[in-house]
């Protein structure tokens, strides 16, 4: 996958919806936004999304996220890119 159909899959994988216009609307009330957060560049972006899941899911995302980095000692220095890989395997929507 691109950086790009990243962002989008996990983007779409939170619930936001493209819609004709280019802009992404998760619901009516929240309004909508332009751009995407760049959670394969940006740890800011993508470890809030993890933290958000509740307790399991974010085990299954740790758990993969120290088998892509090959050690838990690695896991802690792990890129955003990383990240999202972990992030997106846990969520089934890589194989």
């Amino acid at each position: 996958m691109t950086k790009n159909e990243i962002n989008i899959a996990i983007h779409q994988s939170l619930g936001w919806k493209r819609l004709a216009s280019g802009q992404w609307c998760r619901d009516i009330h929240e309004g909508v936004a332009w751009e995407l957060p760049d959670y394969h560049g940006s740890l800011d972006a993508i470890v809030p999304v993890v933290r958000s899941m509740p307790f399991l899911e974010r085990l299954s995302v740790l758990a993969r996220l120290e088998a892509i980095a090959d050690s838990s000692e690695d896991a802690l220095l792990a890129t955003p890119a990383q990240w999202c890989e972990a992030y997106l395997r846990a969520k089934g929507l890589l194989p």
